[in-house]
């Protein structure tokens, strides 16, 4: 406002104006860009859809935006009706898993009882065998002793078998008992895992803080109750209010003006007539298409805060950014209406003279700026350009 009041009484000062024209003045001159952003945290506890069943999962519950949460605090819950049926199942197969090791352990001991029955019979077939074969053949006729001999052989055979039986049968049930408590490892662990799910549907504040909400994806909207959002979708965050900052998006062209160091003015939107300060701390180096903006790139531009109002100020609130990028005391001024851009050059018009090629030294919104060593003075009578140049002005 200083400068244009400057620039205006410049020009009142210089004299009357003949209609359709403009003077060359001397004066203050800025340059500068204006952006469009919003306050944000640069750190934050955040909260993202858990993982359910399907792919999206439905928002059930959230704390209200704005509203102020502490430690424990509950801040969303999700929709878990598909974790718990799971859950339901799984704890049914596991309890079929251990009646199947209850009703095997049964089995096995019935088994085993019986093949240790087998195995007494068949010691006790064997040692009355070893007794009826010692008997010296003298003492018997020639085929008796020939039948307890082959009746040994066949006791010992039938004791080797019930023993294999019994080794085989515990064997067989160790197995198959490993194998069903290593079935039930695996449903226990699953069990347990589900269980954990179904209680991260309902995710509580780890730090106090005001809640924000999370934009839509692809719906420039907040996220609201009932909505359904892929798996890790961020959700809401808790902003930490002491890490505040400003973020702007830049045009490819005011990029090329911005760079870390330089002051800037702010201006909240629900608090225009306060003035906040800061500095430019980072320009993005690589663009970014943002669809609701258009095709071209943008550049992300964060701008620090020299003081934080923590009872006007909270994290989302839309701000608006000046920042100077030039600022000279004493420069020769051309008004923007006196100029015509032609072939990539700026040419004006003296009141009376020939059309002139100037070479600016910089450029804003209302003027030329020039060096003092061009073929333009202090007060040098200018010819709108529509009076001249057959069209208008291009910036």
């Amino acid at each position: 406002m200083k400068s244009a009041f400057l620039l205006l009484c410049t020009a009142l000062l210089s004299g009357p104006l003949f209609a359709g024209d403009a003077a060359v003045i001397r004066g203050p001159f800025e340059k500068t860009i204006v952006l469009d952003g919003k306050l944000t945290a640069h750190l934050s506890e955040k909260v993202y859809a858990p993982r359910g069943d399907t792919w999206q999962i439905q928002i059930k519950w959230m704390a209200a935006e704005g509203s102020r949460v502490e430690p424990g605090d509950p801040l969303a819950r999700f929709d878990n009706s598909g974790i718990l049926d799971s859950l339901q199942r799984i704890s049914d197969e596991l309890a079929g898993k251990y009646q199947d090791v209850a009703r095997k352990k049964a089995e096995a001991d019935t088994q085993e009882h019986e093949k240790r029955i087998a195995l007494k019979t068949a010691e006790i077939n064997h040692e009355k065998a070893k007794i009826d074969a010692s008997i010296p053949e003298s003492l018997l006729k020639g085929v008796e002793y020939r039948d307890h001999q082959l009746a040994l052989i066949k006791a010992e055979k039938d004791l080797e078998k019930a023993q294999l039986a019994l080794d085989n049968q515990i064997a067989n049930t160790k197995s198959e008992l490993d194998k069903l408590n290593l079935e039930i490892q695996r449903k226990e662990a699953q069990y347990q895992q589900t269980r954990a799910r179904a209680r991260g549907m309902e995710i509580t504040a780890k730090t106090g803080g005001y809640v924000l909400y999370a934009m839509m994806p692809w719906e420039g909207r907040k996220i609201q109750i009932g909505d359904n959002v892929p798996a890790t979708t961020p959700v809401l965050s808790i902003p930490d209010m002491a890490s505040l900052e400003v973020e702007c998006f830049a045009g490819e062209n005011e990029a090329t003006w911005l760079h870390p160091g330089q002051s800037a003015r702010m201006y909240l939107d629900a608090f225009p007539d306060t003035l906040f300060t800061g500095r430019v701390i980072e320009v993005s180096n690589r663009g970014e298409v943002r669809k609701r903006w258009g095709k071209a790139p943008t550049f992300k531009v964060r701008i620090s805060l020299d003081e934080k109002d923590l009872d006007k100020m909270r994290s989302g609130m839309s701000i608006r950014t000046e920042i100077t990028v030039i600022s000279k005391e004493d420069l020769l001024l051309i008004p923007l209406e006196t100029v015509h851009l032609e072939e990539g050059a700026y040419r004006v018009k003296p009141r009376g003279k020939d059309p002139v090629t100037v070479e600016p030294v910089a450029m804003n919104a209302f003027h030329l700026a020039l060096s003092s060593d061009g073929p333009l003075k202090e007060g040098v009578r200018l010819e709108m350009t529509g009076d001249w140049s057959g069209g208008n002005h291009e910036d």
